[in-house]
């Protein structure tokens, strides 16, 4: 608000009534108190719209560059998760891989008990395995479905433990249709 200076004064004083005098008077004092307030709080005319104009030049970038670390924060907590989830997925693939080795080995044992002794307490441990070990390759197959270099791994060890279990079973036959030896 730009309120008008007082007219000049001709002569010995002002032009006019006493009225109009008193009201120019009181219109500079409260124009003086105005530019007083104005000085102390650093906002005279102009100045607020120069003050805007470069709070935005500078809460602009600003704003921009937390965009964009948060963008970035985002993106790299989504591949994160990713890359966690990859980690797990080839944990649980190595894990079944053991769990199958597991079995083999279990059914291994529990085939040589029972060929050193005869006994069939030692075919509980092997029927054991190789009931669980069929399971533990399909799941083992199942998890690798999304890797064909792993699914051809799969197969092939498919075949292998099929090879061994066909060996125990042979070495179980030829035993038995020998005659016990004596000690």
């Amino acid at each position: 608000v730009v309120l008008p200076s007082p007219p000049p004064a001709v002569g010995h004083g002002w032009r006019g009534s006493a009225g109009s005098r008193r009201r120019a008077c009181a219109l500079g004092r409260f124009r003086a108190i105005h530019l007083a307030c104005d000085e102390i709080a650093g906002w005279a005319r102009g100045d607020g719209v120069r003050t805007n104009r470069l709070l935005l030049l500078i809460a602009a970038p600003v704003f921009f560059i937390l965009l964009a670390v948060a963008f970035f924060a985002y993106q790299f907590g989504l591949n994160e998760r990713r890359e966690q989830a990859w980690v797990l997925h080839t944990y649980r693939v190595m894990d079944q891989a053991r769990k199958v080795l597991s079995d083999v080995q279990d059914a291994e044992t529990g085939n040589r008990g029972y060929l050193l002794t005869r006994q069939d307490r030692f075919l509980q441990p092997l029927n054991e395995a190789l009931a669980s070990v069929n399971g533990d390759l399909t799941i083992f197959a199942r998890l690798t479905a999304d890797n064909p270099h792993q699914q051809a791994r799969a197969r092939a060890l498919r075949g292998l433990v099929s090879e061994r279990v066909a060996a125990f079973s042979r070495a179980r036959s030829a035993v038995n249709a020998a005659p016990p030896a004596s000690p």
